[in-house]
């Protein structure tokens, strides 16, 4: 093909030769014939200007991110991610949905390719400050009005991403992020929540009014998630309305049971020391007593029960040296 088209010949030859050795590839490829697959799938974006119409750069595009997925499937990472970004030379934000979703797709396919490898320590990495570059990249590529499933698709991205900027405590960034996730699909209740959380830990007491807000529309969408009513509880009790924040909680431990308990225990000592600073000792220890958690968080049980005047029968000392430490908290929170 190569010696009929040459590689600067107009659009509608080029395409011609393109859409060749696209259809050459796919059958290589069908043939398990993956090497000499991806050699000729890569020969399409020869034929293919960043400048020529969507329809040919979608040839170019689809026999890129094809490439990529054969890499990958071969087990080599590194060009797989080389060769699905790519794509995005060939796709613009004002492309139609059906090459912006071939970016998308690409670029998803890089995401959880290297995501992984993205959370080490307590500080971003090169590899997590990547990820989230690509994330805020198919943001991009994204509209209201696109399709459901293209939407679902890169909210189901986002919402992780606002996650991994809050743990390294960039708030303001996650809040931009998550924003863009609930103007792109307003019904996903997982960017409500970590946009909630975003504006909580920044500290401004005068927006957390709007954090309740974003909490209480996830908790509307998923009720049925433990994680969402502990958000909701941690706003609530940040505003003082601790009867409420308890009652979010307790539903949170209802919903997730055991496994919460269990796993959730560190996440649970904070919020219930300062509900008993609160002067909120009873009802903690009613919940602690229903959630089963009288063991696994055993020096604050016993913490709660001196609070109420329980007389504590003989501990080990290191336990009763955690009481003392917990219950010298209750009074300078």
């Amino acid at each position: 093909m190569s010696e009929f088209v040459d590689t600067k010949a107009p659009e509608n030859l080029r395409s011609v030769a393109a859409f060749a050795y696209r259809h050459y590839g796919y059958a290589l490829a069908d043939s398990e014939r993956f090497e000499e697959s991806i050699v000729t799938l890569r020969r399409v974006s020869e034929y293919v200007h960043v400048d020529d119409s969507s329809e040919l750069r979608t040839i170019a595009a689809l026999a890129l991110k094809s490439s990529g997925d054969f890499f990958y499937r071969s087990e080599n990472q590194a060009d797989a991610i080389r060769v699905w970004d790519l794509v995005t030379e060939y796709v613009r934000m004002e492309d139609p949905v059906e090459l912006r979703y071939l970016a998308v797709d690409a670029l998803a396919k890089r995401l959880r390719a290297m995501f992984p490898a993205g959370i080490v320590g307590d500080t971003m990495s090169d590899s997590s400050e990547d990820s989230v570059a690509v994330g805020e990249l198919i943001a991009a590529y994204v509209r209201p009005d696109d399709a459901t499933e293209l939407r679902d698709l890169v909210t189901g991205l986002l919402s992780p991403m606002g996650m991994l900027l809050n743990l390294f405590g960039d708030f303001d960034r996650a809040e931009a992020i998550c924003r863009k996730a609930t103007d792109i699909n307003p019904s996903d209740a997982e960017s409500w929540r970590v946009l909630a959380e975003a504006i909580l830990r920044q500290g401004d007491d005068a927006r957390l009014f709007e954090a309740e807000e974003h909490a209480r529309r996830a908790v509307g969408l998923e009720s049925e998630t433990s994680v969402a009513s502990r958000t909701l509880s941690d706003v609530l009790a940040r505003l003082g309305k601790w009867t409420e924040a308890l009652d979010w909680l307790e539903r949170s431990l209802l919903v997730s049971g055991e496994e919460l308990s269990q796993s959730g225990v560190p996440g649970l000592t904070e919020p219930l020391i300062r509900a008993v600073a609160a002067g909120q000792g009873k009802r903690v220890r009613k919940m602690m007593e229903e959630a089963n958690l009288t063991e696994p968080m055993e020096p604050l049980w016993h913490a709660v029960r001196a609070e109420l005047g329980e007389e504590l029968d003989p501990l080990p000392a290191e336990i009763m040296d955690a009481v003392t430490e917990i219950r010298g908290r209750f009074s300078r929170e």
